[in-house]
C-alpha cells in the first residue's frame, strides 16, 4: 500500500475519466510516485467508484503537491477545489481509495511582527501555509490560535513571498500565549474548526562564539 497526501484542484481541460498527479517541492508525498504513469485505476470514496486513468506531471513553483481533476469527476466524489486528501493506492487491486484530510502538521519558525496595525493578527508566510493546508482564500478571514489552555482568534495575513516559511506573531500576542521567538514551533491546523494548535519543536542550534587565540 502507498500512501501520500494531496490537495485537490479543478481542471475544465481534463476529461471525466483523467487525474494528473503534480509533484512539488520535494515530490509527492508518501509513495505515490509508484503509480505508474497512465495506469487504468479505480478511484474509490466510501461506496463511490469510478474507472480512472492516472497521469503525473512536475510542477515548478509549488510548494505542496496537488492533484488535478475534472469538475465531473469532482462532484461525483464530492471534492472541493483546495481541499486536501489521502490517496491510499493498492497495486494488487488497482484501487486508489481517498480520504478527506481534515488535520495537517508542520514545523515552522516564529518571528516577532513589530510593524504597526498587526495587533490580533498572525502572518503566515504561504509556503508554511500550503504545507498546513490553510486555503490562501482565507486571508483576511479570522483563525483560532491555541495553545493549551490558551486561545485568540487572530486575523491572517499572507505575505507575498511563496517561500516564506515562517510566521509571525506581535510581541504581546507572544507573551499572552507564552513564547520565544527565533525558535521552531510544531503547528497542526484543523480546517473544519478552523484552530491553529501550537506546540513546542526543536529550538535552533545556538551559534557558537569563536575564541580569539592568544
Amino acid at each position: 500500500m502507498a500512501t501520500g497526501v494531496v490537495d485537490v484542484y479543478e481542471s475544465e481541460d481534463l476529461k471525466d475519466n483523467q487525474i494528473v498527479l503534480v509533484a512539488c517541492g520535494a515530490g509527492l508525498s508518501g509513495e505515490l510516485r509508484t503509480i505508474p504513469n497512465g495506469a487504468g485505476l479505480t478511484l474509490k470514496k466510501a461506496a463511490i467508484e469510478s474507472k480512472i486513468v492516472v497521469r503525473h506531471e512536475s510542477g515548478s513553483e509549488c510548494p505542496f503537491s496537488y492533484m488535478e481533476i475534472g469538475p465531473a469527476l469532482a462532484k461525483t466524489f464530492g471534492l472541493k477545489n483546495g481541499q486536501r486528501v489521502s490517496l491510499d493506492f493498492s497495486p494488487g487491486t488497482g484501487a486508489l481509495l481517498l480520504y478527506p484530510q481534515t488535520v495537517s502538521s508542520s514545523s515552522g519558525l516564529l518571528l516577532a511582527e513589530l510593524r504597526k496595525g498587526r495587533e490580533g493578527a498572525i502572518v503566515i508566510g504561504y509556503a508554511l501555509l500550503s504545507w498546513l493546508g490553510i486555503p490562501e482564500k482565507a486571508a483576511g478571514t479570522a483563525i483560532t490560535l491555541t495553545r493549551g489552555a490558551a486561545s485568540k482568534k487572530l486575523r491572517l495575513i499572507i505575505p507575498a513571498n511563496e517561500l516564506d516559511e515562517t510566521f509571525r506573531l506581535t510581541p504581546a500576542t507572544m507573551r499572552s500565549f507564552g513564547l520565544a521567538p527565533r525558535r521552531k514551533w510544531r503547528l497542526s491546523y484543523n480546517r473544519t474548526t478552523r484552530t491553529l494548535q501550537l506546540s513546542a519543536a526543536a529550538a535552533l542550534p545556538k551559534r557558537v562564539k569563536k575564541v580569539k587565540k592568544i
